[in-house]
């Protein structure tokens, strides 16, 4: 799972997120999927939500931190609460400029 959600972050070819996928995406020691700070839009975070719901070790990831992601908003907000699995136990979204409507929609 984490190889392939490397290679979504690497197709934008922005450099940080190369950097990120490449040094530390297979660290998954306390079962946290950190993509904090990495100016991720709503269609990579879909493909990697939908990576996840595709994968057969999945359900090991109880936690997903898309913090400081502020291209996120509202739309982006919508897409996780759409596509988040359900094992998911705890969400970061600090600062991902979402306003009343996609925290009504998470909310929901």
């Amino acid at each position: 799972m984490y190889k392939k959600i490397a290679q979504i972050l690497t197709q934008t070819g922005k450099s940080r997120l190369f950097k990120y996928a490449s040094e530390r995406i297979d660290n998954d020691q306390n079962k946290t999927l950190h993509l904090r700070n990495l100016d991720l839009d709503v269609p990579t975070i879909i493909s990697v939500l939908l990576e996840k719901e595709n994968t057969d070790i999945n359900s090991q990831i109880k936690s997903l931190s898309v913090s400081y992601n502020q291209l996120l908003g509202d739309e982006g907000a919508i897409a996780i609460e759409k596509h988040l699995p359900y094992y998911i136990a705890k969400t970061g979204l600090v600062d991902c400029k979402i306003g009343d409507v996609g925290v009504k929609a998470i909310l929901a």
